[in-house]
C-alpha cells in the first residue's frame, strides 16, 4: 500500500472516529432526545429541523430507529419523519418478527411507553442493555431466536408480569431475575436451562411457573418461598428430585410432572389441599404419597411408571373424575376405589391386574365400569 494510501485510510478512519464522537458527545443531543420522546408531532419536527440547521450529524439512534420502526412494520423506510417518529415513541406493544435483525440496537431503551414487548425469529444473540429502561414493561415474548443471555438489566423491569422465553439458546437465567417483583409468570420453553438461580425464591407474587422441553435438573430450595404458586408445569426435563419445601404451595391447583427421573415423590407433596390436577406419566415412581388431603383432585394420571399398587386413601377423593393408570406394574387396586361415585374414567390398561387376584366383587365393579 503506498503512503497516500495509507494516509487517506488513516484519515477515513480519524473522521469515522470524530463523526461518532460528535454523536455521542453533542450538547444538545439529550434536548433533542427528550424532544423526540415525547411522540408530539411538533416537537418532533423541531428537533428534525433543528439536526438539518445547526449541520449536526445524523444521530446513528435514528437509523437504529428506521431499523426497529421496518421490524415492527414491515415497512420500507427512506428517512425517518415525524410520522413514523412519533409513532414509534407512542407505542405501548412493539412486535419485531424479523429474521434479518442481527442486532436489537441499544435504542429500545428509549421506547418510554412500551408495556409489551415481542421479538420472534431474531438473529441478534442478546438484548441490549438499555432494556433495563423500559420502566412500564408489563410483559416481555421472546421467540424462536438465537438468543444466548439475558443482560443483568432485566431486573430493572419493575413492572414485569409476564416472561415468556421460547426456543432460545439461553442456557441461564441472570441471578437479578429475582428483583422482578411483579412478575407473576414466568414460561420457558425448549430452552437449554439446566438450574435455576436461587433468587427465583424472591417472586412473591408468581403465580404461574412454567419450564418445558428443556434439560432441568434440579430445583432450587428456595422455590418453596413463592408461596403464591397456582400452576407448575415441569413437564419434560430431567428431574429427579423435588425440594421437601413443596408444603407452602397451599394455593397450587395444577402441578405437571411428567416426562422427568423422578423416582419419588417429597412427603410434603400430600399436603396441597387445592390440588386439582396432577399429571406424573412417564417418571420411575413406585410409590405415591399418602394422598388423603388431596379432597379436590379432580384429575391423576400416573402413566408410564413403577408402581405396583395404589395408596387405599385414594377413595377418599370425592372429587375425582379420571385417573389414569396405564403401563405401570399394578397387580391389584385397592377396595376404596369402589368409593369415588363421581369417577367418570379409569384406565388401568398394561398393567399386570389378574382376575384371580383381585377381590370378586372389585372385579365385578371394575366390569362394569369398564
Amino acid at each position: 500500500m503506498s503512503g497516500t494510501a495509507i494516509n487517506k485510510y488513516y484519515y477515513s478512519r480519524y473522521m469515522l472516529v470524530q463523526e461518532e464522537k460528535n454523536q455521542e458527545e453533542h450538547p444538545f443531543k439529550e434536548q433533542i432526545w427528550q424532544l423526540f420522546q415525547s411522540a408530539d408531532r411538533a416537537n418532533i419536527e423541531m428537533a428534525l429541523s433543528w439536526i438539518k440547521s445547526l449541520q449536526i450529524p445524523m444521530f446513528r439512534e435514528l437509523e437504529e430507529l428506521k431499523v426497529l420502526y421496518m421490524a415492527s412494520c414491515e415497512q420500507v423506510v427512506k428517512q425517518m419523519g415525524s410520522k413514523e417518529i412519533q409513532q414509534l415513541f407512542a407505542l405501548e406493544h412493539l412486535f419485531i418478527q424479523q429474521r434479518s435483525l442481527y442486532r436489537i440496537p441499544e435504542v429500545l431503551g428509549r421506547l418510554q411507553n412500551l408495556k409489551k414487548l415481542s421479538i420472534f425469529h431474531s438473529q441478534s444473540r442478546r438484548l441490549p442493555a438499555s432494556i433495563g429502561q423500559l420502566h412500564q414493561l408489563e410483559e416481555l415474548q421472546l421467540q424462536m431466536s438465537l438468543m444466548e443471555e439475558l443482560p443483568e438489566e432485566i431486573g430493572q423491569l419493575q413492572q414485569l408480569r409476564r416472561l415468556h422465553l421460547g426456543q432460545l439458546s439461553v442456557s441461564f437465567l441472570p441471578e437479578e431475575i429475582g428483583q422482578l417483583q411483579q412478575l407473576e409468570e414466568l414460561q420457558i420453553v425448549a430452552c437449554p436451562i439446566k438450574v435455576l438461580p436461587a433468587s427465583l425464591g424472591k417472586l412473591s407474587f408468581l403465580r404461574k411457573l412454567v419450564i418445558e422441553q428443556g434439560e432441568l435438573v434440579r430445583l432450587p430450595k428456595s422455590i418453596g418461598s413463592c408461596c403464591q404458586l397456582e400452576e407448575l408445569s415441569l413437564r419434560n426435563n430431567r428431574l429427579e428430585c423435588l425440594p421437601s419445601k413443596v408444603a407452602s404451595w397451599q394455593k397450587l391447583w395444577r402441578l405437571d410432572l411428567s416426562q422427568n427421573r423422578l423416582k419419588r415423590l417429597p412427603f410434603a407433596l400430600a399436603r396441597l389441599p387445592l390440588l386439582e390436577l396432577l399429571n406424573l406419566d412417564n417418571n420411575e415412581l413406585e410409590k405415591l404419597p399418602t394422598i388423603k388431603n388431596w379432597g379436590q383432585l379432580s384429575e391423576l394420571s400416573v402413566r408410564g411408571n413403577k408402581l405396583a399398587k395404589l395408596p387405599a386413601t385414594i377413595g377418599l377423593l370425592q372429587q375425582l373424575k379420571t385417573v389414569r393408570l396405564e403401563n405401570n406394574q399394578l397387580l391389584d387396586l385397592p377396595l376404596s376405589i369402589m368409593d369415588l361415585e363421581g369417577l367418570q374414567s379409569l384406565n388401568y390398561q398394561e398393567n399386570p391386574l389378574r382376575q384371580k387376584d383381585l377381590d370378586p366383587q372389585l372385579f365385578l365393579w371394575l366390569t362394569n365400569n369398564a
